[in-house]
């Protein structure tokens, strides 16, 4: 461990304290501080964090137990400062010290099978840190820092706030290229368009959305040259402004639940590239998948899926670009599941692609509004089809929108038709009804 003078760990603990403390704890922790600092005998200062919403809305905990419970180490993030406590055993085989940027102590990496992290927005509790203050470096077998936390249990139960949206619901409606699967000469699936059939460009789909009076228009990644170039992202962006028209997101298919390796980064990598490519064309929203558990257990799968949600995530935000995991069967078909992912994701960038039509469970109404106020956009679909039964049958679109308003959605509601009948008829019905449960 570095040695840090006691007016430098002073600056840290301030600026811990003005992100981490509420206001009724600072000044406890404050004084403890102080107090620390006067005792000369006294090795360690202590200062009180009290989670809350306000203060820890994108933070995280870090921990690792040794044998008989002993805790070896305790990291908390918030945002892109770090700050690491550890105390001097060493453990074999398991640590790497490493600088870290701007910190007053080193850093140390250990392999993401041995921490378990935790993310805490939406809970209260109270964790005292203790810092070293002695300017001598540690010796091996007597601990530099010890931490206890009070209440760390409740820290297994935390999770994300719902996203908090000022003012009455507002819904703008879209529509999703993928109602026209069929029509698109670049798509990337098989189609199964009628031989009679014209197709249509990207281009042409902007202008019957412009038609249509909508407000937006989903370009579906599959429906673009997937060797797209920047100059043709932008032609496409001047050709929906000029329309008055919003690109209101892409989507893409990928699966996040590889573990490190090959496989996901390839993922990863398709991901960000699409990313770059919604920045380029001023769509605000990504649609990702999270995939199938391949052979994992449920857990192993869902602590992949939120390793690589954050990774892109974190890349996302710096583009301004937000990430929405669908609820496409998989690890996500079950609402608990989707909620515990999205929940667990420490990324303000990151949320739900809510789609109306993708839960196949005993109370898919009751499942939607409970992923409401999580969503980032949200795809409309013209059916539903509950659990044990065997056919889809029309939705209640009614129902739907009061569930989006009740929720206090604020964004973009995107048609997007799979039905039976020819898009070319059916999809000016369906918005004709949206927009009337919409404006009634």
């Amino acid at each position: 461990m570095q040695s840090v003078g006691s007016d430098q760990l002073l600056a840290e603990t301030l600026h811990l304290c003005s992100r981490f403390l509420c206001f009724a704890h600072l000044f406890h922790g404050l004084c403890q501080f102080v107090e620390s600092l006067l005792n000369p005998n006294q090795r360690f200062l202590a200062a009180f964090a009290h989670g809350s919403n306000a203060f820890c809305e994108s933070s995280s905990l870090r921990f690792l137990y040794g044998k008989g419970g002993q805790l070896l180490f305790l990291h908390f993030h918030f945002g892109s400062q770090n700050l690491l406590i550890r105390n001097a055993l060493q453990i074999p085989g398991h640590s790497e010290l490493t600088e870290g940027e701007n910190q007053p102590l080193r850093r140390i990496v250990l392999p993401a099978a041995n921490t378990v992290s935790i993310i805490h927005r939406e809970f209260v509790m109270v964790v005292m840190i203790a810092f070293a203050v002695s300017d001598q470096r540690c010796n091996p077998g007597v601990p530099c820092c010890v931490s206890v936390g009070v209440g760390l249990g409740g820290l297994l139960s935390a999770s994300a706030a719902p996203i908090k949206r000022k003012g009455k619901s507002r819904l703008n409606l879209s529509l999703a290229a993928y109602s026209f699967r069929d029509y698109f000469d670049t798509a990337t699936h098989r189609q199964n368009r009628p031989s009679e059939a014209q197709s249509i460009t990207m281009h042409d789909f902007i202008d019957y959305c412009a038609e249509q009076g909508l407000a937006g228009a989903e370009l579906t990644s599959y429906y673009l040259d997937q060797a797209i170039n920047k100059a043709d992202l932008l032609k496409l962006k001047r050709h929906a402004f000029l329309r008055g028209m919003a690109i209101s997101g892409t989507a893409v298919g990928n699966t996040f639940t590889h573990g490190k390796g090959a496989k996901r980064d390839e993922q990863v990598a398709h991901v960000k590239k699409w990313v770059d490519n919604a920045a380029v064309m001023g769509s605000p929203h990504v649609r990702v998948f999270a995939g199938n558990a391949n052979g994992l257990s449920l857990a192993d799968a869902q602590r992949n899926c939120i390793e690589v949600l954050e990774e892109v995530g974190e890349y996302a935000g710096k583009q301004g670009v937000f990430l929405g995991i669908e609820n496409h069967g998989g690890i996500v078909a079950e609402a608990d599941s989707l909620l515990k992912i999205v929940e667990a994701t420490k990324s303000k960038w990151v949320g739900i692609n809510l789609d109306t039509g993708n839960f196949h469970t005993d109370d898919v109404y009751g499942d939607i509004a409970r992923c409401v106020r999580y969503a980032v956009n949200v795809q409309l679909k013209v059916e539903i089809r509950p659990r044990g039964a065997k056919q889809k049958s029309p939705a209640d679109i009614a129902r739907l929108v009061g569930i989006l308003r009740k929720g206090n959605y604020q964004g973009f509601v995107a048609l997007e038709y799979e039905a039976a009948t020819n898009p070319w008829t059916a999809v000016p019905q369906w918005l004709a009804k949206l927009k009337e449960a919409v404006n009634g």
